[in-house]
């Protein structure tokens, strides 16, 4: 049994190897790069900054507690999962985005119609 279970670690351990490392090699556009703010009507805003590594997402109202994440993206999707070893990459997730033509806004959903829409901010 012990033998099994070594087996199984080993083998579950290099799969999330194997998913970090193809989230960090990934393609990530460079129209992403920055600070991205929420706009809308809400007591907090909420920020996401990408850049070529990994993205960051946290809310005004609480800074320093920060998710880091390693992402990639394609012509619709922004795909990613939280940064760092262990089971809990087995989460995989994904954004739909929509940039306008002057990359300064973008649009996120998860599914069905409802969009989030931020505003990259000037560094």
């Amino acid at each position: 049994y012990l033998l099994a279970f070594t087996f199984l670690s080993i083998n579950i351990s290099c799969n999330n190897d194997d998913l970090l490392d193809t989230y960090n090699t990934g393609n990530k556009s460079e129209k992403f790069f920055g600070k991205w703010t929420s706009v809308g009507n809400r007591t907090e805003e909420f920020i996401l900054e990408f850049n070529s590594k990994e993205f960051i997402s946290y809310s005004n109202s609480n800074d320093n507690i920060k998710t880091n994440h390693v992402w990639y993206n394609d012509d619709v999707k922004i795909h990613y999962l939280r940064n760092g070893k262990g089971s809990k990459n087995q989460v995989r997730k994904t954004y739909y985005y929509l940039l306008n033509t002057t990359n300064d806004t973008l649009k996120i959903s998860s599914g069905g119609n409802l969009w989030e829409i931020y505003s990259k901010q000037s560094n």
